[in-house]
């Protein structure tokens, strides 16, 4: 959980010896009961082993017709984040890098190149620059953030930090 300093299992941190348990906590004898031919429990895999594993198989690499996407990189910069400074937002008819062009195409188009350029005002997303909870703002720009979540490795996540900052 984001920013309540209760961290994850994953390294056998924060585990109960009864119950009742807290947040974050884990309670290693009824996960043992229901999971006992798990090669974790059986001590077949090592802690080093597991994070490995999930490291390469989860967060790394490329996923190959996966959720219906021919491909996918979990290294998010290599999908190709867009750089907002290199928006072309007249050519592209956008208010602003962060909007879309909410017009449009016309009658008889669904060509989203037909849409005119929006003459409406829009907020300068510079100075509207709120979100829920913690992170980066709204106007971080992608090809920075998706580099800096890409080289996140487990266990480097911090509790009330996105990664991206």
């Amino acid at each position: 959980m984001a920013g309540t300093n209760y961290y994850a299992n994953v390294e056998g941190k924060n585990i109960a010896t009864s119950l009742p348990l807290n947040k974050g906590q884990s309670f290693t004898e009824n996960l043992q009961s229901a999971f006992s031919n798990s090669p974790i429990n059986k001590g077949e895999i090592s802690a080093e082993e597991r994070k490995e594993t999930f490291q390469k198989l989860v967060l790394d690499g490329e996923v190959l017709n996966g959720n219906g996407l021919s491909s996918f990189n979990r290294d998010y910069f290599k999908n190709g984040a867009p750089d907002i400074s290199n928006v072309d937002t007249n050519a592209l008819n956008l208010p602003s890098p962060y909007v879309p062009n909410p017009t449009s195409p016309g009658p008889g188009s669904l060509d989203a190149d037909d849409k005119p350029a929006f003459e409406g005002a829009v907020k300068d997303p510079q100075t509207v620059n709120s979100q829920f909870g913690s992170g980066n703002t709204s106007t971080y720009n992608p090809a920075v953030s998706s580099k800096k979540l890409s080289d996140l490795k487990l266990g480097s996540y911090l509790p009330g930090n996105s990664g991206g900052n």
